[in-house]
């Protein structure tokens, strides 16, 4: 079987997507509750998706927690939100760096403020120091106090060009090509089972671990039918085992037969009896 090489995969990514990183979001949104400071929560994983924000960030933002779970924070940019902020911002996010950086953002209502913001990545428990969330503290100032950016130089198209193949390739490296990247990167329970019945259990990650509190040494080679009881429903597993089933796909329809092309048929040879020389047609030899 594939589980034990799965398994290798696994723990190898582990260790490459290792971070310095042991500041982890549930004690952060434990204490982000009674904080002054405005607090946000993002996943790590594009596009970054906002899963906490502290009452201190809804009353800056006048955005409730119910209304941006979901999204992402460029429902705060607007036309003064400098672009070149939000470049270095990208280009930390994509290298899992902290970064401070000055920009102005806008509220619910289309106010500007002029914001102070420290990005920092953040792991989970029992994800040993791999980064799987983003916390972003934001600290409202004047205009005053707003670090001017240096002026730009000149427009270079071969130079936005290279810029923009690098941020695409680092952006690229962040999607995952295995089995083993994706069920690591993703925050909810997953499991993999084989293509055919009885679809035995190949591999699951760690959300599923916890939420089913079953090991991977326990669920590997057994079926989902582990989690079944006499309060599952029977309709959802028939549903379920219908969806399963694989249909054999229709045989492929015959391809058309060129119509063939006949060749003329050569004239018939002229009648004997219209011939002058017949015998029919009273003609001699002589």
């Amino acid at each position: 079987m594939e589980c034990p090489r799965l398994g290798r995969m696994l723990e190898h990514y582990r260790r490459k997507q290792h971070r310095e990183c042991d500041k982890t979001v549930e004690d952060v949104i434990a204490r982000a509750e009674a904080s002054s400071e405005s607090i946000i929560v993002t996943l790590a994983a594009p596009p970054n998706e906002i899963v906490y924000a502290n009452a201190a960030w809804e009353r800056l933002c006048g955005w409730r927690l119910d209304d941006v779970k979901g999204r992402t924070c460029k429902l705060l940019q607007g036309p003064q939100t400098c672009t070149r902020a939000l470049r270095e911002l990208e280009f930390a996010i994509i290298r899992r760096q902290s970064i401070r950086v000055q920009l102005r953002n806008y509220r619910k209502d289309g106010d500007v403020f002029s914001n102070d913001l420290f990005l920092e990545p953040l792991t989970s428990r029992g994800r040993h120091g791999i980064i799987t969330h983003l916390q972003g503290t934001l600290r409202q100032i004047s205009d005053d106090q707003l670090i001017p950016m240096p002026r730009p130089p000149k427009f270079d198209a071969q130079a936005e060009a290279k810029t923009e193949a690098e941020l695409l390739r680092k952006l690229q490296e962040q999607q995952p090509t295995t089995l083993a990247e994706a069920m690591l990167q993703t925050p909810y329970a997953q499991v993999i089972t084989e293509p055919t019945a009885p679809y035995r259990i190949v591999a699951v990650n760690r959300e599923w671990c916890d939420t089913c509190g079953f090991s991977s040494e326990e669920a590997i080679g057994e079926t989902c039918g582990m989690l079944q009881g006499p309060g599952t429903c029977k309709n959802t597993l028939r549903e379920i085992s219908k969806a399963c089933e694989v249909t054999p796909l229709p045989p492929p329809l015959p391809r058309p037969r060129p119509p063939l092309v006949h060749a003329p048929s050569p004239p018939p040879p002229p009648s004997h009896a219209h011939h002058p020389f017949s015998r029919r047609a009273g003609g001699t030899y002589s």
